[in-house]
């Protein structure tokens, strides 16, 4: 026993911060106001569209539109993807579009499911009577739509 605690400095001193920044904060998912459909749809999420493509990153925070550089919260992209391809017509003319928002979709939910698994995977004691349910917190999504 007192061997282990001998390796710990050790142990910790091979790890640096960025290491483990890396560990827990995956790199950021960025993607393009184009792939979240037309601007017609994706104003909805992202506002109006700028005079260039603008980038989107998507993240597990808040959303904040600013002018030039888009932050979106990812569960909120995955249902605005959900509800943008269940509202398009079924027709040949939609085919193409639908097909580049389930490509986006299939982008993002990797991402998704990464945190996801890793947050119900870990231990939590608070789950009687008033505690809240992980699974709300991530709510599981579809694997494609």
């Amino acid at each position: 026993m007192h061997r282990l605690f001998l390796l710990l400095p050790f142990l910790l001193m091979s790890c640096t911060s960025a290491q483990w920044q890396r560990s827990f904060n995956p790199p950021p998912l960025v993607l393009h106001y184009d792939d979240f459909g037309p601007e017609v749809s994706a104003s909805r999420l992202l506002g109006p569209r700028g005079k260039v493509n603008q980038p989107v990153t998507l993240h597990h925070g808040g959303t904040r539109l600013e002018s030039g550089h888009h932050r979106v919260n990812i569960q909120q992209a995955m249902n605005h993807l959900i509800f943008a391809v269940r509202r398009l017509p079924h027709t040949s003319e939609a085919e193409p579009m639908r097909e580049k928002l389930r490509s986006t979709y299939s982008r993002i939910y990797p991402y998704y499911r990464t945190r996801r698994d890793a947050m119900m995977s870990a231990p939590f004691s608070n789950t009687g009577r008033g505690g809240m349910n992980r699974s709300m917190m991530l709510p599981p999504m579809p694997l494609s739509i």
